[in-house]
């Protein structure tokens, strides 16, 4: 395999339900706040239909390698809660496909992804958010954090 292709599975397991993770992931243009390091800026293109079916996102992240990458997704499926995929274009060419399931009062969500990086010299660093622990802390904290204001709101 190239250099600049990748495969990867990724899995989290955070307390909260799958309804609140899969509306994290269905609010992308909402990453730069969970994930201000690797999210710089995120921008919609498309809104894609009622349910966010052929949503256009454009987005400049950057990994623990120094420099950036400029990309986009179109959300190919969708079946909320459980089922989110997408395909990626510009210097992420490839897929990603998002699956949640309940187990018990944790949500489990894994990521699976083939995306190929237009920058061959360097492995890629996709998706910079999902490696390590600091990431699963974020992640939790997004979740803390939405009910939190939930919660506010409500009072």
């Amino acid at each position: 395999m190239p250099a600049n292709e990748y495969r990867f599975i990724t899995r989290w397991r955070l307390t909260g339900a799958i309804e609140e993770v899969a509306a994290i992931l269905g609010d992308p243009l909402d990453l730069p706040r969970w994930w201000p390091a690797v999210y710089l800026a995120v921008h919609e293109l498309a809104p894609g239909d009622a349910r966010g079916l052929g949503r256009v996102v454009d987005l400049h992240t950057r990994g623990w390698l120094p420099y950036t990458l400029r990309w986009r997704f179109q959300v190919t499926e969708l079946d909320p809660p459980r089922r989110i995929a997408l395909d990626a274009s510009g210097d992420f060419v490839g897929r990603g496909v998002w699956t949640l399931e309940q187990d018990g009062e944790t949500a489990s969500r894994r990521l699976k992804g083939t995306p190929k990086q237009r920058i061959p010299r360097f492995p890629i660093p996709y998706p910079p958010a999902c490696a390590g622990a600091k990431t699963t802390s974020n992640a939790s904290s997004s979740l803390i954090a939405r009910k939190r204001c939930s919660t506010r709101a409500a009072t």
